[in-house]
This record gives structure tokens, sequence and C-alpha cells, in this order.
């Protein structure tokens, strides 16, 4: 923490000073990276004995971020937003449901399994940048917690001999937050989230008694704009 709290205030520091000395003129309205737009590859970490990840699963999320700068050359600030994301995630854990219960099992045979998501999400950033007025290439960093909430969770499985069952699953924890960072030069930004809460309600189980305590890793490119 208190390494933390030194690094916090000598980039603070270096920052305000550099802008004293700063001969430029800085537009006070500039503000940089406020519409966003991640892609990514995603994955479960702390999957259960068993779990098999046999697709491609895709994310698309995007927003607007409002660009909050605290020093005079205005590349060093905060960022909070909010946004829509649209997660996929293909596996074997399937979902059934009797009489209004949800059964969760690891299943082998079987043609196709996707959990889908709709989440409204809402990031708050510490942001560090290279930009200026007129440069529209720079070096950025942008590192901080995702706040989300999943408006809508379904589950589609499809046997080998195709029957389909396509549920709404009451299961998900709706609220979920994680670490996320995004750094790169110009268009091309590596985007990177990880989820902290879990995927499911902390008392969901497997069929075999195994806690489901799965949780989200996201991983792709961020494109900005304005």
């Amino acid at each position: 923490m208190k390494k933390f709290v030194f690094t916090f205030l000598f980039l603070t520091i270096s920052n305000a000073l550099y802008s004293q000395v700063d001969t430029i003129s800085v537009n006070p309205k500039y503000l940089e990276d406020q519409l966003f737009l991640n892609i990514s590859y995603n994955t479960f970490t702390s999957t259960p004995e068993g779990f098999l990840q046999n697709g491609f699963s895709f994310g698309v999320a995007g927003g607007f971020v409002k660009d909050i700068p605290f020093n005079k050359q205005r590349n060093f600030g905060m960022g909070l937003g909010v946004g829509y994301a649209y997660n996929t995630y293909i596996q074997n854990i399937v979902v059934t449901q009797e009489m209004g219960i949800s059964r969760f099992a690891v299943e082998t045979s079987y043609d196709n399994n996707t959990y889908r998501t709709h989440s409204i999400e809402v990031p708050i950033e510490f942001r560090w940048r290279t930009s200026t007025l007129e440069k529209y290439k720079f070096w950025r960093v942008y590192g901080g917690v995702t706040l989300g909430y999943v408006f809508d969770f379904s589950s589609k499985y499809v046997s080998e001999v195709g029957n389909v069952s396509d549920l709404r699953v009451p299961e998900i924890e709706k609220f979920q937050y994680g670490l996320s960072l995004s750094a790169g030069y110009g268009t091309w930004n590596f985007f990177v989230n990880y989820a902290l809460s879990p995927f499911f309600e902390k008392d969901t189980y497997l069929e075999s008694g195994e806690k489901l305590d799965m949780k989200t890793l996201r991983m792709g490119m961020a494109f900005y704009f304005f």
C-alpha cells in the first residue's frame, strides 16, 4: 500500500512540475478517448474438474467515458463511463431445468453449449497518455475497475441428436466487478478484464457436488475515438 501511495504521489507531482515549465498552449477544453470499443476473446478461470472450452468465445463492448484530466497538459487523469457489453462463452457446463430448478453438469457428448450475457458496465479508470492537441498517435495506459450489471443471461444447449434447450438462467451473479487494463499506441491497444466476482451466485453447485466458482477473463483489442 505504501508503494502504491508513493508511486501515485510521484506521478502526480512529476506531472504538475512538468506542466509548470511547459510553454505549449493547451486548450482548457481538450479531452481525449471518450468513446471506446472493445473486442475480446473470452474464457473462464477457477474452472471445475472436467471443464472444457471448445469454441471461439467472444465479446463486444462499447460506450462513453467522461475524460477528467488532473493536470494542465491534460494527459493524466481519470475516466468515468457507462457502456453495454455482449459476451459469449462456449464450453461444456450444461444447464438444464426441472420444475423451475436449474441443474449444472459437466457434459462430454453434445454439439454446442453456449452462454450469452448482456450487461451494463461502468468503467472507472486512471488514465495516462502522451497526447497533445496536434498529436493523434500516442502511447496510453488506462487501468482501473469495471462494474457490471448482467440484465440478461441465457444458456443454449444442442445435443448430439439435435435437441435444443434455450434457457434463461436466474443463477447468474447479476452484479459483477473486475480489474481492467488497456495499453498501446495509436489505434492498436491491448485490453484485458479479469473478474474478481464469480460468474454464478455463490451457492451454485454441479450435480457432482463441486462448487461452481468460475470467473471470467476477457482479452482482446480496445479502440478509442475522440
